[in-house]
């Protein structure tokens, strides 16, 4: 087995880590040679370009999610060997090994080594920009429907404030209806495969309609997507799975 390790400083909980890991359809976006994702009667399968002949355009992997105490552990099965990649929380730190297991393994110490770093990095900004909104959100499941309570929501947050309540669903198709507490400023938000695919906000002043199709990890980079939207406040939240149809023009 060839591994590499990667450390980096990790000053987020390790229960918000684990509630982000919980959802590896979405986190395996942020991976260095990532393809697509599909999901085949209920198993999850990811494909990978990897510049070596080991990993072809086009191999696909099974993966597979464990949790132990502080760890996960996502296992993808092909059919030329295993990738492991193994998520810590260590002492303010954040360890994530990737091993490979099989054909032509000793040709593969560079890939992994950037697969290994390229995650930790990802996985430590995409949690940074997450715990802007974490502190701030109060979560509650109940059955498949979950209620958020948001202070002092803005537009630049709101990407994060959409990837978590994504996260937290679990499912792959949501809608999301936000209502302001001290006026009637309402927004609604349609995400599909995880990417939002229309917008809408409404006050006394009027209504704006965005289509879209953004991936929510690139979302996270392009804030000003939302930057004409006046939105500031407490909401109350509720997130929802949906085969939506979107709003007739």
């Amino acid at each position: 087995m060839k591994s590499k390790v990667a450390e980096r400083e990790f000053p987020v909980h390790w229960q918000f880590l684990n509630e982000v890991l919980k959802n590896p359809q979405l986190v395996v976006r942020h991976f260095p040679y990532f393809d697509n994702t599909e999901v085949r009667d209920g198993k999850l399968y990811v494909k990978f370009k990897v510049p070596k002949f080991l990993f072809n355009f086009g191999f696909e992997f099974k993966l597979e999610a464990g949790f132990e105490e502080n760890k996960c552990i996502y296992t993808f099965k092909g059919d030329k060997g295993i990738l492991t990649i193994t998520f810590e929380c260590l002492d303010n730190k954040l360890r994530v090994e990737a091993s490979w297991s099989g054909f032509g393994e000793f040709m593969m110490g560079k890939n992994l080594e950037i697969f290994a770093n390229g995650i930790a990095d990802s996985i430590k900004n995409f949690c940074q920009s997450q715990a802007r909104v974490y502190e701030k959100c109060e979560i509650c499941k109940i059955g498949e429907k979950i209620k958020a309570h948001v202070k002092d929501l803005i537009p630049s947050t709101l990407p994060s404030l959409l990837m978590r309540l994504y996260l937290s669903s679990g499912s792959t198709n949501i809608e999301i209806e936000g209502k302001a507490l001290d006026r009637k400023d309402t927004f609604r938000a349609y995400i599909k495969d995880g990417k939002l695919v229309h917008f809408t906000f409404s006050s006394e002043e009027g209504a704006i309609a965005l289509d879209m199709n953004i991936d929510l990890k690139e979302l996270e980079k392009e804030r000003e997507v939302f930057e004409d939207i006046p939105l500031s406040g407490e909401f109350e939240i509720t997130a929802f799975p949906s085969d939506f149809k979107l709003p007739k023009a």
